[in-house]
């Protein structure tokens, strides 16, 4: 019976190479610090309940409240809702990722995970 290390097999190191390009993948397309893809967005104001997840409002009539938003270098320029646009330095943003971001008004973005409501907003294309 030989006592050979670990090391010496080529196992161990492809499954830290696996996790290093799961890990940099994760980072570049799904962190909050992953830059915005540029081109415009489909938003939709949604309820974030206590267990983080989304509903979306409607309003009286039973119609979905929907806008648009566009991109421009990673960061967000234009944020159209309810006929009109938004000042965006009254909102706080929240990238989730590349594709999708969500819109607070004031300081309650600046919570980790907020609840009631916010503006849901994913890329459509440029």
């Amino acid at each position: 019976m030989t006592s050979e290390s670990l090391w010496r097999t080529w196992k161990p190191y492809a499954v830290i190479a696996i996790v290093g390009a799961g890990a940099l993948w994760w980072w570049n397309s799904q962190s909050p610090a992953a830059a915005l893809d540029d081109g415009s967005y489909a938003c939709t104001l949604v309820d974030i309940g206590s267990d983080g997840k989304y509903t979306q409002v409607t309003s009286e009539s039973g119609t979905l409240s929907e806008g648009t938003a566009e991109v421009q270098n990673g960061k967000v320029v234009r944020i159209d809702a309810a006929g009109g646009s938004l000042a965006l330095n009254d909102l706080t943003i929240q990238p989730r990722g590349t594709t999708h971001f969500r819109v607070f008004e004031g300081q309650v973005g600046a919570l980790a995970d907020p609840v009631g409501m916010a503006i849901a907003c994913t890329h459509t294309g440029n």
